[in-house]
């Protein structure tokens, strides 16, 4: 499954905003554990927000959100260590393309040879963040490709959708008459009734000929509810609250809940990413 395929699903897109911007958007400092108490301490050179780092990372937002979109959408993030100090500290990891970076052999026995752009890069100058991990494994799993299936299911129930109010997938309405009508007049009659409408002018009806609109429930091709089921099935899998995404808990929200909601989403979705 493509990644860029996967973001044309609302919920998807709207899944990873809310990860990388909820994370992105919170204040991040250093402190040092002092006996149970923490000292505040200088941040990394690394982390964005000198005036050299503004051209290559952006913001320190900007950098915090790359990595978690490559995270959420790749399962795993790739940093290069751009720059260093003189005692071989990182001062600058520029956030690379997961869909550059591979690893010849994803074996946790074997030191890890990773290229990107088919270059090979240095084992100590590649920063790798997995995000979904599995023994044995040193890549995590993407969850764009483990949620092909439920994507795809997304993308068909979104592309019926359009199709259905785009091109019609019954007639708009029926042209009625109990007399007799040949196929030519048929079509000359539909094809006046059409012009006059297009022009929004008034519509003159002869020979017993009678307008009757069809209206159907969208609901009725199922595609609205396979709509909502699919977000929700994505909420899931990120633990995301599903009226965040378009997604339905089947729960009807007060004040109390949504503020329930509100602490849960940062303890049990955003805790686990901030660790």
């Amino acid at each position: 499954m493509d990644v860029d395929a996967a973001l044309t699903l609302v919920p998807m897109l709207a899944a990873t905003r809310v990860l990388a911007d909820g994370v992105a958007s919170l204040p991040l400092q250093t402190f040092r554990d002092r006996g149970g108490y923490a000292e505040r301490v200088p941040d990394p050179q690394f982390l964005p927000g000198r005036r050299q780092y503004m051209s290559h990372n952006g913001t320190r937002y900007d950098w915090l959100h790359r990595v978690m979109t490559s995270l959420v959408l790749w399962g795993n993030a790739y940093g290069l260590i751009a720059d260093r100090d003189r005692h071989g500290t990182p001062t600058e990891i520029l956030w690379l393309d997961p869909a550059e970076v591979s690893l010849k052999d994803d074996d946790m026995a074997v030191a890890p040879e990773w290229r990107w752009k088919d270059r090979r890069v240095d084992a100590g100058d590649m920063v790798h963040i997995a995000g979904y991990t599995v023994p044995g494994r040193r890549l995590g799993l993407s969850p764009v490709g483990v949620l092909k299936q439920t994507i795809e299911t997304g993308l068909y129930a979104a592309e019926f959708g359009r199709d259905w109010f785009e091109n019609g997938s019954v007639p708009a309405a029926v042209l009625e008459t109990q007399n007799p009508i040949q196929m030519p007049e048929a079509v000359s009659l539909k094809r006046r009734f059409q012009a006059a409408a297009k022009r929004r002018e008034p519509v003159v009806l002869s020979n017993g000929l009678s307008y009757r609109p069809i209206s159907v429930n969208a609901d009725e091709s199922q595609f609205l509810a396979t709509l909502r089921l699919n977000a929700t099935q994505i909420a899931a899998v990120y633990g995301i609250p599903p009226e965040m995404i378009g997604g339905e808990s089947g729960n009807s929200l007060t004040y109390a809940n949504v503020e329930q909601q509100t602490a849960n989403f940062v303890t049990y979705t955003l805790r686990p990413w901030l660790v």
